[in-house]
């Protein structure tokens, strides 16, 4: 009975990722016992759950008809059972359609037919209703009120909820229902928001629409001049906000800089846009010239973005910030010829060598490889509206796990695409919890080091293409990062040359691989399960010094994971065994923070003193890894994190002797050493952790941090 309770669970683990929605029936015998008398000819219903089961599946398909591709069942105890002699339960597993699972309405047959009367006799009088629908009809049609995304991916529970009572006798209570697990991942906490702004569900998805159609709107708009020398080729953004796949979307700056200090300004996101200009022949050819035209450009937009009532100002020498409903989008005028130039390299002799310079390499990332990838993830994006939400997920856990600086955030996404463009042999995610799951699983089992992965976002791809991707990545294995990701517009994985390392890519994926476990378990069992638990950063002694923040000068606190009063005790996973173990923590309590409230503000004209695009502690991070970044790695979570962890790189810490000529960056000791009988005073060079700790805190001043306490393990390295 044990190895079938284990089998069990290897099936329904499985299934966690297999299906876009899971419930269970439990605590319903005497319905069950019901439905297996009226179709069983016999008096015998001892495996009642058996008998019933087909029927009970019958009626789930009716009531979900469209919506549903594949609905699965099968029984036993709860995957987190323990023990055999735990409560039956009929488990049911659904794959979505994922163009029709979140409709409002289910439009039946028509009116004075046979079909309308039996579609009318299963929903009932009280839920079926006569509607005309926008093509003149009379039919049949039931509606699901659902406002926000979130509750329109769970409208399939409700309809499963209905037709179970309606034709099975079985309560609400007794059909547990898991959906939108992840969702309060990426709530904003302690925000009030204006009036006018849009219904926002746990996720913000409305919000990130609303971005997408002002910047649709601006774009529209620069369009419109006429009377610029050189035609306007194309707009694009490469920010994550248009394309939905950042973790929390703006906040409008509906803020008064006389009211907010600021060193308690929450962070003001900015969205960058490219204006594309014509190749001419107008253009110089010099790179100073070209700064001089392009800034003539923007003089010119300036004055046409005013005359239409945007509020216009200028960033600096390259860029405008154009204003529209409390948000900054900084403008940019793009000359693609640019790129080439900056490749121009000027000998003392005078010739002219093309090299690929610093500057060269930042302007193609700018305007070559992030507009290729942007296109192509908006492409996976509108394709599949589940797929940015998925994205913020992964983000999430990435920055929760205190790896963001570590893991790129386009890694990110290509990874995820993976999951959407080549889904096979499972059917492509329909809700984001199952996108989340198959993220954690590739990262947990692919072998980065033997093969890349390939990200075919046309699908064109042949095998023998492939092949000789993975023929090419092998011969050349040495040339490509560690965590390599192949496109067919970037054959060299541009994205990971900084990262991540071999540490930190080993423990991504054994991350990965705890934290599946759990949530597999969770979303299976849909009971006594913090959905939390897999973000919260790893119970874990391995850390050598700890940077205490107050939260009240985070600029990002409002995106805290547990910005509560009193947060129930929490179990976190731990690194220190593959079996799913939990340790339990103490309480988590988070300080009382002061709302945010932009309700009152004045998002029309926002206020020109308002920091953007500062967040003191990425500052504050960013200047320690500049730093110490050879000798220490630094981990915070970017989204409201308040702890810096601190692990020194060991292999660093070599003692050498220093012999006066070369220059000397760290900390140094004199030591003194015995040679031949003879005392002689040497001077050796180690790193000194206790100035180094003192650096810490004064660098925090620097930017206007107040460190409340640092936690430093004793003992030598």
């Amino acid at each position: 009975m044990e190895d079938q309770l284990h089998l069990l669970n290897l099936k329904m683990a499985a299934w966690s990722r297999e299906f876009d929605h899971i419930f269970h029936i439990v605590n319903a015998d005497a319905a069950l016992q019901s439905v297996a008398r009226q179709h069983n000819s016999t008096s015998d219903v001892s495996d009642f759950i058996q008998t019933a089961g087909p029927h009970i599946k019958t009626i789930i398909v009716e009531a979900l008809g469209r919506r549903a591709v594949k609905v699965e069942m099968t029984y036993g105890p709860l995957p987190d059972s323990k023990t055999p002699s735990s409560p039956i339960a009929l488990t049911f597993g659904v794959v979505l359609s994922k163009h029709d699972f979140k409709d409002t309405l289910d439009r039946g047959p028509e009116a004075n037919t046979a079909a309308a009367s039996k579609f009318r006799q299963f929903w009932g009088d009280a839920a079926s209703k006569l509607r005309r629908f926008p093509d003149g009809s009379m039919a049949e049609g039931v509606s699901w009120p659902a406002t926000t995304e979130s509750e329109k991916r769970m409208i399939c529970g409700d309809i499963v909820r209905q037709a179970l009572r309606r034709h099975a006798a079985i309560g609400k209570t007794s059909v547990v229902y898991v959906g939108n697990l992840w969702d309060d991942v990426l709530k904003l906490q302690r925000v009030k928001f204006p009036p006018q702004m849009p219904v926002r569900s746990p996720t913000a998805e409305e919000y990130f629409s609303q971005i997408k159609y002002l910047y649709d709107c601006l774009s529209e708009d620069l369009r419109k001049m006429a009377d610029l020398p050189l035609n306007i080729v194309s707009i694009r953004s490469t920010s994550p906000v248009v394309r939905s796949t950042e973790v929390f979307p703006p906040i409008p700056a509906a803020l008064s800089a006389d009211k907010v200090q600021a060193e308690r300004q929450p962070y003001l996101q900015t969205i960058p846009v490219q204006v594309v200009m014509e190749g001419s022949a107008k253009w110089p050819n010099e790179r100073n010239a070209v700064a001089r035209l392009k800034t003539a450009f923007q003089l010119k937009l300036m004055e046409h973005l005013k005359g239409l009532d945007y509020f216009v100002t200028v960033a600096d020498v390259e860029a405008l910030r154009v204003w529209k409903a409390g948000y900054c989008f900084t403008v940019e005028v793009v000359y693609l010829g640019e790129v080439p130039l900056s490749r121009k390299v000027v000998l003392p002799d005078g010739r002219l060598k093309l090299e690929d310079t610093p500057q060269f390499l930042i302007l193609k990332e700018k305007f070559d490889l992030n507009p290729k990838l942007a296109s192509a993830i908006g492409g996976v994006v509108g394709q599949d509206e589940s797929f940015g939400t998925a994205c913020r997920i992964a983000k999430r856990w990435i920055s929760s796990q205190l790896l963001h600086h570590y893991v790129p955030d386009e890694a990110v996404e290509l990874i995820m695409a993976q999951i959407y463009v080549r889904p096979q042999p499972l059917e492509t995610p329909a809700v984001p919890d199952v996108a989340f799951l198959r993220f954690l699983s590739l990262i947990a089992t692919h072998d980065w080091h033997k093969s890349p992965l390939i990200v075919d976002f046309k699908k064109d791809m042949t095998h023998a293409e492939i092949a000789a991707i993975k023929a090419d990545f092998t011969d050349k294995r040495k040339s490509f990062p560690l965590m390599s990701i192949i496109t067919h517009f970037d054959a060299t994985s541009h994205w990971t040359r900084k990262g991540p390392s071999a540490v930190i890519l080993k423990r991504l994926g054994l991350l990965a691989k705890v934290s599946l476990l759990t949530a597999e378990a969770g979303r299976l069992s849909g009971t006594a399960f913090d959905p939390k638990t897999i973000f919260r950063p790893p119970a874990s002694d391995d850390w050598d010094c700890l940077i205490h923040l107050k939260p009240i000068i985070a600029a990002r606190r409002h995106e805290a994971l547990d910005l509560t009063d009193d947060v129930l005790a929490a179990f976190q996973t731990s690194t220190d065994h593959l079996d799913n173990s939990k340790k339990k923590l103490k309480p988590i309590k988070a300080n009382k923070l002061p709302v945010l409230d932009l309700s009152h503000g004045n998002i029309a004209k926002p206020d020109n003193r308002l920091l953007l695009d500062f967040d003191a502690v990425n500052e504050y991070v960013a200047a320690l890894r500049e730093t110490f970044g050879e000798l220490a790695y630094f981990f915070v979570d970017p989204h409201g994190g308040t702890v810096v962890t601190v692990v020194w790189k060991t292999a660093q810490f070599k003692t050498v002797v220093w012999d006066g000529e070369e220059e000397c960056l760290t900390g140094g000791r004199m030591t003194e050493k015995e040679e031949k009988g003879k005392r002689r005073t040497a001077l050796k060079l180690s790193p000194n952790i206790a100035a180094m700790v003192e650096d810490f805190r004064l660098l925090g001043k620097r930017f206007g941090l107040a460190c409340s306490k640092f936690d430093r393990k004793s003992g030598k390295i």
